[in-house]
């Protein structure tokens, strides 16, 4: 119970805040919640503290709109926290602080401790790696599905130099995911299977947790990779399920 907590809106947050601050529970705090989704709604003060109370977590997301107000700050604070997974903006996070550099994530302990990387940003991934090639840990990479040469050429990058990678989804808006699924079967550049489709929806928080709880999306890829490994089947099918990633 109270193992994952999402922020949704300020006044909610706010609430979870005072209670933690009114009660002492600082120590639960630390010791329970392994897991934060902070919404765009949710302003940078409240998610600096948030994050700065739950000293414990393992995964965390943070949808904020960008850019961050104190993108070192954050930085800071994640990279004192025993992550595992993390879904972020890193253009936001990492190219307001220092310029990109091939191996610009080696530098931050955290992000080499990874095993789950969604990156957030439409763009993000398409001038850059930052680095992801080269995290020791990471296995499974999530971002945005884009059509253009840039975006593909640091993909197959990513992919040659990433012998640990298990799984990379590439998210696609419902409404075009179809076509990009057909760009991609045609063009014919990022062709691995370790490589899954997955139609990218906006929905009501409260039902994604319901589905959290069942097969998420990650696991449903996992097995679309080894049913590729084990009959050399077709690359990128769709994906059926719409349940967030964490």
């Amino acid at each position: 119970m109270y193992r994952k907590i999402v922020l949704h809106d300020p006044h909610q947050a706010q609430k979870f805040l005072d209670a933690l601050s009114q009660f002492r529970s600082h120590l639960f705090a630390e010791n329970r919640i392994k897991s934060l989704y902070i919404f765009p709604e949710i302003c940078n003060r409240v998610a600096h503290e948030a994050l700065t109370v739950c000293t414990g977590l393992q995964n965390v997301s943070i949808r904020s709109t960008p850019p961050f107000s104190d993108p070192g700050g954050l930085l800071h604070l994640l990279s004192s926290l025993p992550l595992t997974s993390l879904s972020i903006n890193l253009t936001a996070l990492i190219t307001r602080t220092r310029p990109p550099k091939p191996t610009l994530l080696l530098s931050d302990t955290m992000f080499t401790q990874l095993t789950h990387l969604e990156v957030l940003g439409s763009r993000s991934l398409e001038l850059s790696s930052f680095g992801i090639e080269h995290l020791p840990r990471l296995t499974h990479l999530a971002c945005q599905f884009l059509r253009t040469t840039d975006f593909a050429v640091t993909l197959c990058h990513i992919l040659d130099k990433s012998p640990r990678l298990e799984v990379l989804v590439l998210l696609a808006g419902a409404y075009v995911f179809r076509r990009c699924k057909m760009h991609m079967e045609k063009d014919g550049t990022i062709r691995d299977i370790r490589v899954v489709m997955r139609p990218l929806t906006f929905r009501n928080w409260d039902k994604a947790e319901e589905e959290f709880e069942g097969e998420g999306t990650w696991e449903v890829a996992e097995r679309i990779v080894r049913w590729r490994r084990d009959t050399r089947g077709n690359l990128y099918p769709m994906i059926s399920t719409c349940s967030r990633f964490f």
